[in-house]
């Protein structure tokens, strides 16, 4: 078997590709992830890449400030979820969970790796965040997602997704000027 790979063609790449909905109950997405999962791992891989590489890349770019870092993070991420086929047979919402925790972690590590001060501080802080807290907070400021798509998404009133949000940001500002 071949080692999957990214399309590095992709059309919005020049201006980093755009993530503009995650909407989990589009027919094509439920076949392939959870319970119900059809078609063989490198079938339900290829959907699930296509699917959400964009939103991942957007996140990793805006966490790592650096296209490249960017690319290899997503692609990092990617390779990770290959690995384990397990993945691919969780929820929708418990799949994007789990690889925004992977791109969080392998961009903490590139730009630890890279010594940003200013990186690894908003790193710090965004790590300090309770898991869903820090997932819709990167959902909603990184790759776009509309509150609605949050509150489907999570399972939340639209009221309760702003609430978590305000708390994330509180958090991430009580920690800036604390480090001040």
């Amino acid at each position: 078997m071949t080692k999957p790979t990214r399309n590095h063609h992709h059309p919005s790449r020049a201006n980093g590709p755009k993530a503009d909905s995650i909407d989990t109950a589009t027919p094509s997405i439920i076949p392939v992830v959870g319970d119900g999962a059809r078609g063989s791992k490198m079938e339900r891989f290829e959907i699930l890449l296509r699917r959400y590489e964009p939103l991942v890349f957007s996140v990793c770019r805006e966490l790592t400030g650096d296209q490249r870092l960017a690319d290899l993070c997503c692609e990092e991420v990617f390779v990770e979820v290959f690995r384990y086929p397990e993945d691919l047979t969780l929820s929708p919402t418990r799949f994007l969970q789990a690889v925004l925790r992977l791109a969080l972690d392998r961009a903490d590590d590139m730009m630890k790796s890279q010594s940003e001060l200013i990186a690894r501080g908003r790193w710090d802080a965004i790590s300090g965040l309770e898991e869903e807290d820090r997932n819709i907070f990167l959902l909603r400021f990184l790759g776009k997602v509309e509150i609605e798509e949050l509150s489907g998404l999570f399972g939340l009133t639209s009221e309760m997704v702003k609430h978590r949000l305000w708390q994330a940001m509180s958090h991430l500002y009580g920690r800036q000027i604390g480090d001040n």
